[in-house]
């Protein structure tokens, strides 16, 4: 079977509550899209959200398990003056064995207070993403996308719909 031809089973939540942790089948030619609104700082009390590709059901703690995809969009606010620059940027990311990679960083395409749509297609070797139609980067693997096994999505965002492969 060819990444074209992957038939997946499609499982859609509709505005689920947070935080949001589901099983998933991810593979070759499946596609995840999550919709949602970018909600302010000052709606959740926090200034970033994450979808990750987990690569089991330990998701958050000191002993996590791998995690395939980091996908984090940051919405920080100015501090006060040893705070440095607000961090406003996308950034990808993979957890091993505890310890995060290195960080690649993209123009933040998501805007406060707006709806938008996240779309992540997987190959084989990358994954390919977009936001609201838009290329925003390639993803080259750096766990092997079989160890897969989980969504999360938390953070700043209100969630109208995750569809994903089961």
């Amino acid at each position: 079977m060819t990444e074209s031809e992957a038939t997946d089973k499609l499982y859609t939540l509709t505005d689920p509550a947070k935080p949001v942790v589901e099983t998933i089948d991810v593979r070759a030619g499946s596609t995840v899209v999550l919709t949602g609104k970018v909600l302010s700082p000052e709606q959740c009390g926090e200034s970033r959200f994450t979808l990750d590709l987990c690569c089991g059901l330990l998701v958050s703690g000191d002993h996590r398990d791998n995690v395939f995809l980091h996908f984090n969009p940051r919405f920080d606010q100015p501090g006060g003056w040893f705070s440095g620059d607000p961090d406003r940027q996308i950034v990808i990311n993979t957890l091993i064995n505890n310890e995060w990679g290195r960080e690649e960083r993209y123009s933040n395409a998501f805007k406060v207070g707006e709806d938008f749509k996240l779309e992540i297609r997987v190959f084989r070797e990358y994954c390919k993403i977009a936001v609201d139609g838009r290329h925003l980067c390639d993803f080259e693997h750096r766990v092997r996308l079989e160890t897969v096994r989980c969504i999360m999505v938390q953070g700043c965002i209100e969630i109208h719909s995750i569809t994903f492969p089961k």
